[in-house]
């Protein structure tokens, strides 16, 4: 007897009296097909079985009723009569012992298959994104998020713009208010502190027309108009123009109560006993000073407190951003009914929230003494943003899922009116610091944001992301 035939050999009585099981009656019959051995011994089977009927007598024969009887001292888990062998020699066969293979074989197949989507999961899981322009990309964040908290939002427009490819207006000068002759007045910079606050929250609305002058690399003064419609209680909407005068980019800002205004405690502040003027409105001037160099310059409305007019200044005395009104009417208006909102943010109120904070071990408060005003995240977990700010200096500190081209941290300094940045990975992914405020505030920034390290694409990280792209549900 061939190997082959060894396993079948105990079941060819059983498939003579037709007492097997469907599923190993038709792998016994299957067998019976190709192997002409087996065939014979189940032509001899009959014929003796044939024989043995022929001969038997009422005194010899097997009562009728010895097979139930048979099936009954097996007790009710038997699965077959006890004449058909189905195990070890001495096992007897039993619907226990049976469900006990199929659970066996069931286990077996269900491993089986989950390491099939283990491996195929892993074989899925997508690359790392590569982060191909880092600075570009924080810079055009700080851009949209500075417009959106309603800090210089005209001039963070212009320069999401920019960003995107319009072609502005260049002059060698940007225009700077006139300032009133004579003593200029001390005032407190908690005072200060108030009047600014009351024009970032100033509920007014207006429509009018800003001019805004950005110094670029060459010191010279990219240069717009941005339109602006503002509905009190809803928020603004601002098209920006380009060289020609056609409209280049349009966005619209939900209104944004940020946190209060904060000047920096080195300033000294001055006003001025003469009014100035901006767009035919008189106005208050705040003039403040770093030592006996001016950094910066407010009008402010004398009638509703809005800001009209602010410059900026470099260490050498020079405007580097200047915005103002040159059209301005204070009143009833509307907002266009097909408005385009470019970001949303969320308020730093609401951040408390669980789940919050993506990406960074813990999202801070505070970040190198700025406040948390308004965060952004992703769905799916793969970027995060935190904006902080005290209405004159703002930082933004953002983490997305990818990888670097280069090692180590690299940077830009501020230039043609954009944020100094800085980036670095973190792990499996990449963190990016952009502000307006000078290089040694990101320095302070980076002690409390995680450290540099290279990428991690482990299997567990591959497998979660591979098991997310096989279920849909990341």
């Amino acid at each position: 007897m061939s190997r082959g035939c060894a396993k079948y050999h105990e079941s060819l009585s059983a498939f003579v009296d037709e007492t097997l099981p469907p599923r190993r009656w038709s792998e016994v019959a299957y067998h019976l097909a190709g192997c002409k051995p087996c065939r014979d011994e189940v032509v001899a089977i009959r014929e003796l079985r044939s024989a043995l009927s022929a001969s038997c007598s009422r005194e010899v024969c097997a009562p009728s009723s010895l097979a139930s009887r048979l099936e009954a001292i097996a007790g009710e888990d038997s699965s077959q009569p006890l004449y058909i062998a189905s195990g070890p020699v001495g096992e007897l066969p039993s619907k226990r012992r049976a469900r006990r293979r199929r659970l066996t074989q069931s286990s077996a197949a269900a491993l089986v298959v989950a390491m099939s989507v283990v491996v195929l999961a892993i074989i899925l899981a997508p690359d790392p994104r590569l982060i191909t322009d880092p600075l570009g990309e924080a810079r055009e964040q700080f851009a949209m998020q500075t417009t959106a908290i309603s800090v210089q939002e005209a001039v963070g427009a212009v320069l999401l713009a920019q960003n995107r490819g319009a072609k502005f207006g260049l002059a060698d000068e940007a225009v700077v208010g006139r300032v009133p002759q004579g003593q200029a007045l001390p005032i407190s910079a908690e005072a200060v502190d108030a009047l600014l606050d009351q024009a970032q929250e100033s509920d007014v609305s207006l429509t009018g027309v800003q001019r805004v002058w950005v110094t670029n690399n060459e010191r010279r003064f990219v240069t717009s108009d941005v339109l602006v419609d503002r509905v009190a209680g809803e928020g603004s909407n601002l098209v920006v123009l380009d060289r020609r005068g056609s409209r280049f980019m349009s966005t619209f800002l939900p209104e944004f109560r940020g946190g209060d205004v904060s000047v920096p405690a080195r300033w000294d502040f001055f006003t001025f006993p003469t009014l100035g003027e901006v767009a035919d409105r008189p106005a208050m001037i705040i003039e403040a000073r770093d030592g006996d160099r001016t950094v910066s310059r407010w009008w402010l409305d004398v009638e509703t407190g809005l800001t009209l007019r602010s410059e900026r200044y470099d260490s050498e005395g020079r405007p580097t951003i200047v915005v103002a009104y040159d059209q301005l009417t204070v009143g009833e208006t509307e907002l266009p009914e097909n408005r385009t909102q470019l970001i949303s943010l969320s308020r730093a109120s609401t951040g408390g929230t669980r789940g919050w904070c993506v990406g960074f071990s813990s999202c801070p408060y505070t970040l190198a003494g700025l406040p948390l005003v308004a965060y952004a995240s992703s769905d799916g977990e793969h970027s995060m943003s935190l904006v902080y700010s005290d209405g004159i200096q703002t930082l933004t500190a953002s983490w997305v899922d990818g990888m670097l081209l280069e090692d180590g941290p690299i940077e830009a300094r501020a230039a043609a009116g954009l944020p100094t940045v800085t980036a670095w990975q973190a792990g499996r992914g990449v963190v990016s610091v952009a502000t307006n405020g000078s290089p040694e505030l990101i320095a302070t920034a980076m002690r409390d944001l995680p450290e540099p390290a290279p990428h991690k694409d482990g299997l567990w990280v591959r497998l979660s992301s591979g098991m997310g792209r096989l279920t849909g549900l990341r």
